[in-house]
């Protein structure tokens, strides 16, 4: 073990010659100007909308342009002479208010195009409860930054640009479409009748009712929607093709409409499961789902009408590696999810959007994993967003799970990790705390006690899991929302030191800070779900908890003759755990013993992740921290490496460059790697699970950026072999072969990597050139 010392030494030094961590690397949040500060963006509650009548005239040749007419249905909660909505790039020609047959006198309209607001003062006060219809005639342009009513293209068989339009309405972008209550606590049903040229067919949330001709085109008039938040109205107009099942269809290009099979077949299973899982049938007559060939987010999730990025649906069986397919079948879930938690119940605020989000990510994996069972997507969870979400809470930046959010610029930031991550990884807490049982009827029940309100905030799933709690017996039922509160309410999560004297356990927790450079108080506290098991009596598969009620310190008793203690069984809970040197030392010495597996895999993940961001933020010395991870050299399993590599890119990170201490981690980092190197092999094998296919991709990654000779041999091979011969590279090998291809090979090495781009009609496989033509080390080449 000697040059396993010698190099980790060298690494300690220079971390701590540098520095840990330099103060332009913390994510500062943006500081709004004072003016923005004191603006009011929120509508009032007054007017309430029930219905839009929306009718669009869209130009997909020469100038882009979009003609509307809305009417809006709404009732006054209030008595008032001023109604206030959103309207966004457009140009107002007309607007009339009418109260029941009568035409209201206006006085004035106002416009704020900081808030987006446009108000409209009436001559007159009408009365509460008063029926109005709002008018607008107005022209916008399709625009070209992927949001609002926006315009697409593709280059079909023949060379030829086709245009289309298609909708991205999430946050606040459905007023650049039409004018609009732009909020979605505002629900209401939709009618949409929409022009398009006779070769195109458009779509919507709901299935089409009619077609009418008008010369060259067709008025496609859509049935009247549900009840819904303007975000997730949709429409495309395209010229796109598409494979079905009944009413659930996957559109494509034509030219890619044949690698839809995989996305019709997970997208219907998911949506039977998810409605078993709910107890609440999909509530929509039908199912689209498009690939959009420009796409700003992965996916989003309209009612009825979900669109995705090309990558994130299309699966070619040729050239879409498995790491690819699984995150095709994870998007689908995600925003089949919605369905229900986001669409039928919608967060009644941006602040609340982890009510939507958290949901879709955790089910991303646990509803996956029961349609894709050979995946192992529950144990993926742990360490692709539990971790991620510990990286990013650690931040003094970071910000609560439910946060005030009143601008613009706010609301868009709030679809963070933190709100994704971290909202997922407290779902999967209380699943593993208050037991499966109780958390499913809480999801069942929250969803159709809230059915009728439509909208939620957190109190509402509190209130459903305090009755299953109480229901099922279990402790601290009436305090449910104040334990989550800390979760929940408040930024960050707690590290846990662990002292162990004499079968006396003292803890004592403290927020985790990864670098305080602004000497943010750390003396918050948690309700803490305090779980644990011994040498003794090692039990990793009952997770048995008690509660520590937000005290910074205290004790528990255990086996004097225990050995080693792990807390956090299974990680169930959203914290860290530190112990005494003593105690390190015996899991350590264990984790380096030929009977390393009998500590859970997720316990030795999260032990890898821990050592390293406690060494990091310098709440543990790196010589334990990297004295832990030598065990690696016995360890096969996928998950414990994953949560090593995602915690060494920071010292790869810190150490980078042309110099001897970066050489010497970098060969810390490949003997670390070398057994299980040997075991897996270069590419695959026939039969393999799903961990071993992974583990190879992050192997082969490492070992060839690192220099591996083998490696890097063999993959440039492959690389010849197919710019040369045409041999054909398997897709889970390709990311590396590409990218060994772009780094050591020639300019036209690259240019024909290039050209593979441009000519591939794989999306998925258009992604791993991409990143592969960035590895190249000609600055030129990358200008280009």
């Amino acid at each position: 073990m000697n040059l396993f010392r010698d190099q980790y030494s060298i690494i300690i030094f220079l971390l701590l010659f540098a520095g840990y961590e330099a103060a332009n690397n913390v994510n500062e949040e943006a500081h709004e100007a004072n003016e923005l500060a004191l603006l009011d963006y929120r509508l009032p509650k007054t007017v309430v909308p029930t219905n839009y009548e929306i009718i669009l005239t869209p130009e997909l040749q020469n100038d882009f342009k979009f003609a509307g007419i809305v009417h809006i249905s709404a009732y006054l909660r209030n008595s008032t002479n001023t109604i206030t909505l959103h309207h966004g790039r457009v140009d107002i020609n007309f607007v009339s208010v009418m109260a029941g047959a009568q035409n209201e006198k206006i006085n004035s309209t106002t416009y704020n195009n900081k808030t987006e607001k446009y108000e409209i003062r009436l001559g007159k006060v009408l009365e509460a409860g008063t029926n109005i219809t709002i008018n607008f005639e107005y022209v916008g342009k399709l625009r070209d930054d992927m949001i609002g009513f926006y315009r697409s293209s593709y280059v079909d068989d023949k060379g030829k640009i086709r245009w289309l339009a298609a909708t991205q309405f999430q946050t606040t972008h459905a007023r650049h479409a039409f004018p609009c209550f732009d909020e979605p606590s505002f629900k209401a049903t939709y009618d949409i009748r929409i022009l398009r040229p006779a070769e195109y067919s458009c779509l919507s949330n709901m299935p089409i009712n009619r077609s009418i001709p008008q010369g060259d085109k067709y008025w496609d008039e859509f049935k009247r929607s549900i009840p819904m938040s303007t975000y997730l109205v949709a429409f495309i107009v395209s010229d796109f093709s598409h494979k079905k099942v009944e009413d659930f269809k996957v559109w494509a290009k034509p030219n890619a409409v044949d690698q839809t099979t995989y996305a019709l077949d997970i997208g219907r299973k998911g949506l039977d499961y998810l409605s078993k899982r709910f107890k609440q049938n999909y509530q929509l007559p039908k199912m689209d789902m498009v690939a959009v060939p420009d796409f700003s987010a992965g996916a989003m999730e309209n009612w009825g009408l979900v669109t995705y990025r090309e990558s994130r649906l299309l699966h070619d069986e040729k050239s879409t590696s498995d790491a690819a397919k699984q995150s095709i079948a994870a998007v689908i879930i995600h925003e089949l999810t919605h369905m229900w938690f986001g669409n039928m119940i919608t967060p009644e605020w941006w602040g609340y959007l982890w009510l939507s989000e958290a949901f879709a990510r955790y089910f991303q994996y646990f509803a996956t994993a029961q349609i894709e069972t050979t995946w192992n997507m529950e144990d993926q969870f742990l360490v692709e967003q539990h971790q991620t979400a510990l990286a990013a809470d650690g931040i003094e930046s970071s910000l609560p799970m439910t946060r005030t959010v009143v601008n613009s610029s706010q609301i868009s930031g709030v679809g963070d990790t933190i709100t994704y991550n971290k909202g997922a990884s407290i779902l999967r807490m209380i699943n593993l705390v208050y037991g499966a049982k109780v958390f499913d009827a809480t999801l069942q029940n929250y969803l159709a006690n809230n059915a009728e309100e439509k909208v939620a905030r957190p109190i509402n799933f509190w209130k459903e899991l305090e009755n299953e709690c109480k229901r099922n017996n279990e402790q601290l039922c009436t305090l449910v929302g104040e334990i989550m509160a800390t979760w929940t309410e408040q930024a960050g999560f707690p590290v846990v030191s662990v002292t162990i004297d004499n079968g006396k356990v003292f803890l004592e927790q403290q927020r985790f800070l990864l670098r305080n450079l602004k000497s943010t108080p750390t003396n918050q506290t948690w309700w803490l779900p305090i779980t644990w098991t011994t040498q003794r009596n090692p039990n990793f598969n009952q997770v048995n908890v008690s509660w520590i009620n937000g005290q910074r310190d205290s004790s528990i008793n255990i086996d004097k003759s225990a050995g080693w203690v792990i807390f956090n069984v299974q990680s169930a809970g959203f914290y860290r755990v530190n112990y005494n040197s003593a105690s390190w030392s015996r899991i350590i010495n264990a984790l380096n013993s030929d009977k390393y597996q009998i500590i859970h895999v997720l316990n030795r993940a999260a032990l890898v992740d821990d050592l390293l961001n406690l060494a990091r933020a310098d709440l543990l010395d790196y010589s334990t921290a990297l004295d832990g991870l030598r065990y690696l050299t016995r360890e096969r399993d996928y998950l414990p490496f994953k949560a090593a590599f995602t915690a060494l890119t920071y010292l790869d990170q810190r150490l980078s460059g042309e110099n001897e201490y970066y050489k010497q981690f970098q060969q810390f980092v490949l003997i670390l790697i070398e057994n299980v190197y040997k075991d897996v092999g270069y590419v695959d094998r026939p039969s393999e699970d799903r961990l071993t296919v992974l583990l190879r991709g992050e192997l082969n990654k490492w070992a060839c950026n690192y220099g591996h000779e083998t490696c890097v041999q063999t993959f440039y091979e492959m690389f010849q072999g197919w710019s040369k011969y045409n041999f054909t590279i398997k897709p889970n090998q390709r990311p590396v072969a590409y990218c060994m291809g772009a780094r050591y090979g020639t300019k036209e090495d690259w240019e024909f990597l290039w050209r593979q781009y441009y000519n591939s009609n794989s999306a998925t496989e258009q992604m791993v050139i991409l990143e592969a033509l960035g590895c190249t080390r000609n600055k030129t080449l990358l200008e280009k």
